[in-house]
């Protein structure tokens, strides 16, 4: 299949445009619907004109149906989709840049879904879809799961198909929240998965950036000291990674303390552990729940990031805890294989065009 889509490529490259065109409407449907045509064509930057055609010959196919509600994929059109999303991964050269930094990073799998997230929001549902199925496939009952909080996070729950029967899994925050909004923080997204998964979940009702000495006595409590211990037993962690400047604002550092990350370069951020480009830690702000060094022993490590933006503090966390599973963009992923070329010196021939 592969020769076959080389010589494809080369010999009846329209024939390949038609096809990205016309999975990037499926994608869409699947993404959105039901979706009206002029919603679709407006998020396709297509003429309405142009887009019922194709939309025609997809319903033509059995693969659309239209309804009052708008368009939808029939199970045929599912089902082709990810198919159809595999064989995308191969004409863009995804599948090379998977390998790539599966090797980099001693990583067990790594999903790169289509688009950047710096210019399409829509790439984060994707981002949060691939997370759900990865988790879907792996977790079994016993498994206590750690998640952190922000928006890839939370999407990642939202994406989790409801489950019909209840399952021996417990769902907890992996740290305290912070004070962004409520829908965003790690207590909320917890639940939410847990409700999905049919599974249980235990609260943390606590600030993420509290004094050392508060975050001794809270830890003495016994309501907290016993999540505290189920996050510690931690068997999965779902998080993902911030840029270095943004995290510290939204932690509310103080100028002094922006100044340190500036002068040491901190570029990444994870669980409060500011890191540099290397990989090194260069700042801590101390906080209740799991720690940065506590990730190398939990069995099975999600980490879900995109946006071409966001590469140079994945590199940073991924150079200092490597393994697990990685769910990116394109946009991300080809970034990172630009910044391992420079680091090693080599030729970036193998980026996503």
């Amino acid at each position: 299949m592969d020769k076959l889509l080389q010589i494809l490529q080369k010999t009846v490259p329209d024939m390949i445009a038609v096809l990205e065109k016309r999975y990037t409407i499926i994608r869409t449907v699947q993404l959105y619907q039901p979706i009206g045509r002029r919603n679709l064509a407006r998020r396709l930057g297509q003429g309405e004109r142009q887009l019922r055609g194709e939309l025609d010959f997809l319903r033509q196919a059995g693969l659309v149906r239209y309804t009052r509600e708008g368009v939808l994929l029939t199970h045929e059109g599912t089902s082709l989709l990810w198919d159809l999303t595999r064989y995308m991964h191969k004409l863009r050269g995804v599948s090379a840049v998977e390998q790539g930094l599966k090797k980099a990073f001693a990583l067990e799998q790594v999903i790169v879904v289509p688009g950047d997230l710096d210019q399409d929001e829509l790439v984060k549902m994707d981002l949060g879809r691939a997370a759900a199925a990865y988790l879907q496939d792996n977790l079994q009952d016993g498994d206590i799961i750690a998640v952190s909080g922000g928006t890839t996070i939370a999407e990642v729950a939202r994406n989790m198909p409801a489950g019909n029967h209840a399952r021996d899994l417990v769902v907890v925050p992996a740290r305290g929240s912070l004070g962004e909004d409520l829908e965003l923080q790690a207590n909320t997204i917890a639940s939410l998965l847990a409700r999905k998964l049919g599974g249980s979940y235990r609260p943390l009702p606590v600030p993420d950036n509290v004094g050392i000495d508060t975050i001794a006595a809270l830890s003495q409590e016994r309501q907290i000291k016993e999540v505290l211990s189920i996050i510690h037993g931690a068997t999965f962690l779902l998080f993902s990674i911030g840029e270095a400047e943004v995290m510290a604002r939204r932690r509310a550092l103080s100028p002094a303390e922006m100044e340190i990350l500036r002068e040491k370069k901190a570029v990444g951020e994870a669980f409060g552990y500011y890191l540099n480009q290397r990989g090194e830690i260069v700042y801590y702000t101390p906080s209740i729940g799991m720690s940065l060094e506590e990730v190398a022993a939990i069995p099975h490590v999600v980490t879900v990031a995109g946006g071409k933006s966001k590469a140079r503090a994945m590199l940073a966390v991924l150079s200092y805890q490597p393994g697990g599973a990685l769910i990116t963009d394109q946009g991300a992923a080809n970034e990172l294989m630009k910044l391992l070329s420079q680091k090693g010196g080599g030729k970036d021939d193998k980026l996503l065009e």
